[in-house]
């Protein structure tokens, strides 16, 4: 709604932001649909350091593509994007059809990637902390020497 003073701007959640129209004059606007109905987005995901970068990119693509809801042309694309302490990085771009719900079908890429890597065996990297203790007592230190293997999470439980 544009008045005299302000123009009113409904966002995506519903909230009504008053924007003064000397902002709308003075700064950018950024309107998604003015030109188009099609969206852009991405879904930022980590494999272990194991995972062949290669496959993981043709897989991520190949589940991009058999998405109804996510363009052709472009093409999705996704690209490793980083190497990080103890996982490597990664992003899948893809745009979305004519007046298609984008948020839909970002959760449904992401949804199918989740499967898609547990089916292809690449696994995705749990959080991990190392502690590093200064000193111990002589019965802690019995206790730490008593750990059981790794468990699931890859943590070693002390018994």
């Amino acid at each position: 709604e544009i008045g005299l003073r302000a123009t009113i701007v409904t966002t995506f959640d519903g909230a009504d932001v008053v924007v003064p129209n000397g902002m709308l004059l003075a700064d950018k606007l950024v309107n998604w649909t003015l030109t188009g109905t099609r969206r852009r987005f991405s879904v930022e995901l980590s494999t272990v350091y194991g995972a062949d970068p290669r496959r993981t990119i043709e897989l991520l693509e190949g589940i991009a593509r058999s998405i109804d809801g996510v363009s052709f042309n472009p093409a999705p694309q996704a690209i490793m994007t980083g190497l990080t302490a103890g996982a490597l990085e990664f992003s899948i771009r893809a745009w979305t059809k004519d007046f298609v719900d984008w948020v839909a079908v970002r959760s449904e890429l992401a949804v199918r990637v989740r499967d898609g890597l547990a089916e292809a065996g690449i696994e995705v990297p749990l959080p991990q902390r190392d502690l590093h203790l200064r000193s111990v007592s002589g019965e802690a230190a019995a206790g730490l020497g008593k750990a059981r293997p790794a468990g699931p999470a890859g943590d070693r439980v002390a018994e």
